[in-house]
C-alpha cells in the first residue's frame, strides 16, 4: 500500500515538475499536503488518471462529466499544484532552499532588531545626559524628609488622597519620577496639587519642585518636538 502512495506521489510530482525521473527528490508528504489543498473533484480526477491509469474519457465517466470537461479539471489541478505555495512542498531540494532563507530572513530581522536596540540604548542614554542632574534632596532636610505627610499640614483632601496612594511620609514622594504621577494621585485634583506643592516648598524642598518642574518641561518639549 505505502509503495502505491509512493508511486502515486512520484507520478504527481513528475507531472508538476515536468520531469521524468525525481532523481530523489520528491517529498510524498509534501505531495499529498499539497494534494489536500485542491478540490475534491480535481482530487479524485488526478487520482483516477495517476494512481488508477484511467485515460481522460474513462475518467470523465467515473466522474460524469465530459471529455473536455475532463481534460480541462486536471489541467487546472496541475496547473494549482506548480503555484510556488505547494510545488515547494513536494521537493525535498525546494524545502531545504526555503528553510535556509527563512533562517536568513528571521536572522536579519534578529540582527536588526538587535541594532535598534542599541540606537535605542545609545539615544536614551543621550536623552538622560540632557536632564538636570538631581541634587541630594534628603539633605535638604533630612527630619522633614522622613515626617509622616499627617504632620505636614496638608488639607483634608490632599492627605486622604496622598494616604490612600501609598504615600505614607514626605520622602515618598519626592522619590516620584514626573510630577504627573501626582496629578495622577486619584482625587487629587489641581488645588489639591498646588496644596501639596506649597507644603514641599515650606518643608525646605523648593529645589526639589524646582527640579521637577524643569525636568517635566524638558520631557513636555521633547514629546512636542516633532
Amino acid at each position: 500500500m505505502e509503495k502505491e502512495r509512493y508511486e502515486y506521489a512520484l507520478k504527481i510530482y513528475c507531472t508538476v515538475f515536468r520531469v521524468e525521473t525525481d532523481n530523489f527528490d520528491c517529498n510524498p508528504c509534501g505531495v499529498f499536503a499539497a494534494l489536500e489543498t485542491l478540490t475534491e473533484r480535481e482530487t479524485l480526477a488526478l487520482f483516477y488518471r495517476y494512481n488508477n491509469g484511467y485515460t481522460l474519457r474513462e475518467v470523465g465517466e467515473t466522474l460524469n462529466i465530459s471529455f473536455q470537461r475532463c481534460r480541462q479539471l486536471i489541467h487546472k489541478a496541475i496547473n494549482k499544484l506548480r503555484h510556488p505555495v505547494r510545488s515547494y512542498k513536494m521537493s525535498i531540494s525546494k524545502c531545504i532552499e526555503k528553510f535556509k532563507n527563512d533562517c536568513d530572513f528571521y536572522k536579519n530581522g534578529y540582527d536588526k532588531a538587535l541594532l535598534y536596540i542599541d540606537e535605542l540604548k545609545e539615544h536614551n542614554a543621550y536623552l538622560e545626559s540632557m536632564l538636570p542632574k538631581a541634587p541630594p534632596f534628603r539633605d535638604l532636610n533630612e527630619k522633614a524628609y522622613f515626617s509622616s505627610i499627617r504632620e505636614l499640614g496638608l488639607k483634608v483632601r490632599s492627605y486622604n488622597c496622598l494616604n490612600r496612594a501609598g504615600y505614607r511620609v514626605l520622602g515618598d514622594i519626592l522619590k516620584i519620577e514626573n510630577l504627573n504621577d501626582i496629578k495622577k494621585i486619584r482625587n487629587l485634583g489641581e488645588q489639591s496639587y498646588k496644596d501639596l506643592i506649597n507644603v514641599i516648598v515650606e518643608n525646605g524642598f523648593s529645589e526639589w519642585v524646582e527640579y521637577m518642574t524643569e525636568k517635566s518641561e524638558l520631557l513636555k518639549n521633547r514629546k512636542t518636538a516633532p
